[in-house]
């Protein structure tokens, strides 16, 4: 799901609307309608008790010694959906509105997550609050998942109000067709920095005073890497830090690494279904010094889990929802297979849920102490212009770069002191180059990040500009006539051509080549690449010239390789299309059967007779050379039949 913040006017009602995913951006179907039902709205209204908060924060800190991902929300299981629970009011034309309010007595924020979600044509499902300050929505069938037979979770995103109204309309035209289930209210009891976005307040999240701003002067030079990064809410109740990565074969594919210890009881040999995970991009304070934002936060969710290990901590999700997809502008960050990392880098994340910040450090990394020497990489953090930032709790996954702006780590933990001593609070990552390698694809990064197998050490990060590749197919090129390829290479990015050795390069450009057969008897496969500036290479693999003879042959049927005089059968041509046929003698009628195909009748009763049949085929650059074969005529079957002479 893509969560998009905006300003709404609804006529005279002011409210902040977070259009989600692929959406109309319409309104509540009740507001439009302007409906005064109050009382059958209340009657139905499912009410939750205070949480007790004292537990709570004690199983918080027990959660926090265990390395545990904190926590922001308490799930309570329900079993809420639109036959029993909520309210129908039939408009006068026969469609339908149901309607369930929910209140979470002093919540700061409710979230729901959804065991079964399917929207037929026409329907829309909103989330807001009571007061109509924020609405999420609309969504529709163009959110669907799943299959009305078997439809998938879903998650929505945070509304922050402790009482909140659930809208569904359904035309009459698809009566009963919506299925609706919550099997989770998520009772929000601690601040998490979203709100003061989303509400436009002036605010600052749980992370300590010493933490930097991702656009202060310290974060200047990372300003693409900083968009791939993103906060995790982890089931709808914890939250993380992670970033999407980059893959050899530069293709947008939205694979994004993060922390083991984050992903609960996930494993990717097991229950890989990360459905009730969102990630927030964006999500960050426009200038240094502010604590307010003028960026739109926006949230994808869903995603599978792909491959994972304690020994490093590593995770890796492939998202269900690319943001590339939904217009989100992110980075997918470049990575270092590296066991000598060079002397200096950051690492940008998410402390305690609050805006995206960056951290710096200014020596070479070196052997883990926590987790481990050789698994992990230890960082100490320098003090800079504007803080002294460390890492924190909600960190965890985060990147680390080296000053050549490649991932070498995802953030395992660092200690409890934070900003009250941020000299002497170190963090440790799991190696990069570690998880590259494991016992199966499950366990490892390479399969997923270098699907090419190039066994390349590092690659850079690509950003969301349009991928370039081939506007037309090429089938076959001619040494008679030119064949062209284009570029969707709307950027005018520099690209290099090669070709194969039997391709003649007439002209090429950034955006097309024009090219031939090297002569008139070039033959085979051949193939052109295009080499873009980021590395990216692009092939294009067609045949060359007129057909060879060399796999041309004829076979028969019924009587394997036999024929007989006095008798039709049925000779096939193979090794090429568009066969033509050549007999050479008189002694034989001919017909024809198919289209790579004869009938032949030997008339001759001379026993022994030879006779030649060719064959050749035929593409666009012309024909190949005739391919010749020789016959023993035989008159009876004891004789043995038609033989081929060799």
């Amino acid at each position: 799901m893509r969560t998009k913040i905006i300003f709404l006017a609804f006529s005279l009602l002011f409210c902040i609307s977070i259009n989600a995913q692929k959406n109309d951006k319409s309104s509540p179907k009740s507001i439009e309608l302007r409906l005064n039902d109050e009382y059958s709205l209340t009657s139905s209204k499912r009410v939750f008790p205070l949480l007790d908060i004292n537990s709570l924060q004690r199983e918080d800190e027990n959660d926090e010694q265990n390395g545990l991902p904190p926590r922001f929300g308490y799930p309570l299981d329900v079993n809420f959906n639109t036959t029993n629970s909520g309210t129908w009011k039939i408009l006068s034309n026969g469609d339908r509105i149901w309607r369930l309010e929910i209140e979470c007595i002093d919540a700061i924020s409710i979230n729901l997550l959804y065991d079964k979600f399917w929207l037929p044509n026409g329907a829309k499902f909103h989330l807001y609050s009571k007061n109509k300050s924020q609405v999420i929505g609309g969504f529709s069938s163009e959110n669907n998942r799943g299959t009305k037979q078997n439809p998938s979770k879903f998650t929505t995103g945070l509304l922050f109000s402790e009482l909140i109204i659930l809208e569904l309309f359904e035309p009459l035209a698809v009566k009963n067709q919506s299925i609706v289930s919550v099997d989770k209210v998520v009772h929000g009891y601690r601040e998490i920095d979203l709100k003061n976005m989303i509400t436009n307040e002036a605010g600052h999240g749980d992370s300590g005073p010493c933490q930097v701003n991702v656009n202060c002067s310290e974060g200047q030079n990372w300003q693409n890497e900083k968009k791939g990064v993103a906060m995790i809410l982890v089931n709808g109740t914890r939250w993380c830090s992670g970033s999407l990565i980059n893959n050899t074969s530069n293709n947008q594919t939205p694979y994004f690494l993060t922390a083991d210890h984050c992903i609960g009881n996930l494993d990717a040999s097991g229950d890989t279904d990360a459905s009730y995970y969102s990630f927030w991009w964006n999500y960050e304070s426009s200038t240094c010094s502010q604590n307010s934002s003028d960026f739109v936060a926006e949230s994808t969710s869903g995603a599978t889990l792909i491959a994972n290990n304690s020994t490093t901590d590593f995770a890796l999700f492939e998202l269900t929802e690319s943001p590339v997809d939904s217009n989100v502008d992110v980075f997918f960050n470049g990575w270092d297979r590296t066991t000598n990392p060079t002397q200096g880098g950051v690492g940008i994340h998410h402390p305690s849920g609050d805006f995206k910040k960056i951290a710096t450090h200014s020596i070479t990394p070196s052997q883990g102490q926590v987790w481990g020497s050789n698994t992990h990489w230890r960082v100490n953090w320098s003090q800079t212009t504007n803080g002294y930032s460390v890492t924190e709790g909600g960190s965890s996954g985060s990147p680390l770069f080296t000053n050549d702006k490649r991932i070498i780590g995802q953030l395992h933990g660092g200690s409890s002191i934070n900003c009250t001593d941020p000299a002497n609070d170190p963090g440790e990552y799991g190696r990069f180059h570690v998880s590259w390698d494991g016992s199966s694809p499950q366990r490892r990064l390479k399969d997923w990040l270098d699907p090419l197998n190039t066994n390349q050490n590092y690659i850079d990060g690509i950003g969301t500009e349009p991928l370039i590749t081939f506007q037309n197919d090429l089938n076959i090129v001619c040494y008679g006539s030119s064949k062209v390829i284009n570029l969707n290479n709307i950027q005018n990015q520099p690209v290099t051509w090669q070709s194969s050795f039997n391709v003649t390069i007439l002209s090429s450009n950034n955006n097309s080549i024009t090219m031939r057969a090297s002569s008139s008897n070039s033959t085979g496969g051949g193939w052109v690449k295009a080499i873009l500036n980021n590395g990216v290479i692009l092939q294009e693999d067609f045949i060359i010239g007129k057909p060879s003879s060399s796999s041309l042959r004829i076979i028969t049927t019924g009587n394997g390789i036999r024929l007989f005089s006095k008798t039709w059968q049925e000779l096939f041509g193979l090794g090429g299309e568009n066969i033509e046929w050549k007999i050479i003698g008189t002694s034989v009628l001919k017909r024809n059967s198919g289209p790579d195909s004869i009938l032949i009748y030997p008339t001759t009763t001379n026993h022994g007779q030879i006779i030649t049949i060719a064959i050749r085929s035929k593409n666009e650059c012309g024909y190949s050379n005739w391919k010749y074969q020789d016959f023993r005529i035989y008159s009876t079957t004891s004789d043995g039949g038609i033989g081929v002479m060799h």
